[in-house]
């Protein structure tokens, strides 16, 4: 098996590594969650993270390791979260999973790096194109070569391709995963790959 520390691979959190149920007892939908707080409507990005985090300590999500996540990672090896939330949120995943599952899943990760501030930079509020440039130009001047990265939202994986093809570096290779959470196996569409599961991108990142 060749090594895969000089690859950099990145991954979304929710829905990606770790799929959640909604299971608040009377609310049905984390919105519906987010309003009683705020019934007249009026809160800001830092009001829903918050609210976010108080769902998780109370475990209003249900929250697991998605199947392949140990194997995966264990072979990937450099593995970091790319995340629009807290990295307090992933902190409180690691604690539910660890508590029912029996894994601390920061035994697989190096780091989180989340695009949440109080501000409104393009660079740092959402997976946008925006941040992608930022974020590729830093990691491409600090050696990294080879960049991976997988989402269940299509639109990331978009812009993740769109900033790399801005930067134009025949020497940095990316390849995005759209992960559907299904039996699907893989697929190319356009110029990224679409993934049934995590045990489909390891299975095609073993045969790179």
């Amino acid at each position: 098996m060749k090594s895969q520390n000089k690859k950099l691979y990145l991954w979304d959190a929710g829905n990606t590594l770790f799929p959640e149920k909604w299971q608040h007892p009377q609310l049905k939908t984390y919105q519906d969650f987010l309003l009683s707080k705020f019934p007249d409507g009026r809160y800001n990005k830092l009001d829903d993270e918050r609210a976010d985090e108080e769902a998780y300590e109370k475990e209003y999500f249900k929250v697991w390791a998605n199947d392949g996540f140990k194997e995966l990672l264990e072979w990937t090896k450099n593995n970091f979260v790319v995340t629009t939330g807290t990295v307090k949120q992933t902190s409180l995943r690691r604690a539910i999973i660890l508590f029912y599952e029996g894994f601390d899943i920061m035994k697989y990760i190096k780091g989180v790096i989340s695009t949440f501030n109080y501000h409104d930079d393009p660079t740092e509020n959402g997976k946008n194109e925006a941040f992608w440039l930022k974020w590729l130009k830093e990691k491409y001047h600090e050696g990294y070569r080879e960049i991976v990265y997988a989402d269940d939202k299509v639109q990331s994986v978009k812009d993740f391709y769109g900033a790399a093809g801005e930067l134009n570096l025949s020497d940095l290779h990316v390849r995005g995963y759209h992960l559907k959470n299904d039996d699907s196996g893989i697929n190319k569409v356009e110029n990224y790959l679409v993934a049934g599961s995590l045990l489909d991108v390891l299975k095609n990142e073993k045969s790179l």
